[in-house]
């Protein structure tokens, strides 16, 4: 008798021990896939933040290739330039690239004509790069929305990105960040 007590004992010390090995075994298990999920969500996330710091830095370009065109066409054409500081960029360089075609000497300035192209190749950069931010947030905002990821998201404090436009960038970018 005192040998099946002792066996008994012994089952449940194992049946304890193998107990707390698959509770160990399901909290490392998870604690994995948290970690790897928040790693997919800090990928998405930098993602979204890279691809709106290349939207800057082309904005900025662009902006900076607008005023030298209109620096340039201000020598001769002061009256044109002056009615255009109001519009916006968009529309000040299509009024530029008119202006290079109303007043040939404009137009045939190598250096204006390599400006005003410039900022045709940036518009087009800022656009195909809004497309791709706005391809990061929406995968970064359905991984973070789905289940259980959501989960995760909601303990490491992920929030939703807002989609942007990039005449509206900076604005939509402040909103983004309040969220």
């Amino acid at each position: 008798m005192a040998e099946t007590k002792q066996y008994i004992t012994q089952s449940q010390e194992q049946g304890s021990v193998q107990i707390s090995e698959n509770v160990i075994a399901t909290i490392v298990s998870v604690l994995g896939w948290v970690i790897k999920t928040r790693n997919r969500f800090e990928k998405l996330r930098n993602a979204v933040d890279e691809e709106s710091s290349n939207i800057s830095v082309f904005v900025e370009k662009y902006n900076e290739t607008i005023s030298d065109a209109m620096n340039i066409a201000n020598v001769s054409h002061r009256n044109e330039v002056a009615g255009m500081q109001s519009i916006s960029g968009q529309d000040k360089l299509d009024q530029l690239a008119y202006l290079g075609q109303r007043y040939p000497e404009l137009g045939c300035s190598p250096i204006y004509q390599q400006i005003v192209k410039q900022g045709f190749i940036l518009r087009e950069d800022i656009s195909a790069s809004k497309v791709l931010l706005n391809s990061n947030i929406s995968a970064y905002t359905e991984a973070i929305n789905d289940f259980p990821g959501n989960i995760v998201a909601g303990i490491f404090g992920y929030k939703k990105e807002v989609y942007i436009d990039h005449e509206n960038l900076m604005e939509n970018r402040k909103v983004s960040k309040k969220t």
